[in-house]
């Protein structure tokens, strides 16, 4: 009998913690490393999930001391409907939402690309913020989002 209630919780345990770990999400992006001032620098942003997501939207921050934007490229994203096109609305800021219908489930989804010109050389961030993701469950629920 104690045996059962061990090997019960240990499965219940296992159970959570996959299970926490099917509901993550995370934005990354990709560039190349080495940049010298007045070159172009440009920015891929994608997505990995492990659900269904059909809602994405967020904000890009950049810094203005380093990075100048000179454009926005989304052809060949995963999103296929805008409803805010990803675009600059602040000094240093790009935001975005879209939709897929249906959702995108994968690694590597390919989300938009900004095309910076490098102002000078330094130690600089490009970061992100409110990103949010809703789960093609009909309900709107939030995808929890990793941190990387």
């Amino acid at each position: 009998m104690y045996k059962k209630i061990i090997i019960t919780i240990l499965s219940l345990v296992i159970y959570f913690i996959s299970a926490e770990k099917s509901l993550a999400s995370n934005i990354f992006f990709q560039t190349n490393k080495d940049i010298k001032t007045g070159y172009y620098l440009k920015v891929d942003f994608f997505i990995n999930t492990d659900k269904y997501i059909n809602t994405f939207s967020g904000d890009i921050v950049f810094s203005t001391r380093y990075l100048k934007l000179e454009k926005v490229i989304d052809g060949s994203s995963i999103i296929s409907i805008w409803a805010k096109q990803p675009k600059k609305t602040n000094t240093n800021e790009v935001s975005f939402l879209g939709i897929t219908p249906g959702g995108y489930y994968g690694k590597s989804g390919y989300l938009f690309s900004l095309l910076f010109t490098t102002l000078k050389s330094g130690d600089t961030s490009i970061e992100t913020k409110n990103i949010k993701f809703l789960i093609n469950d009909g309900l709107g629920t939030n995808a929890k989002i990793k941190n990387i």
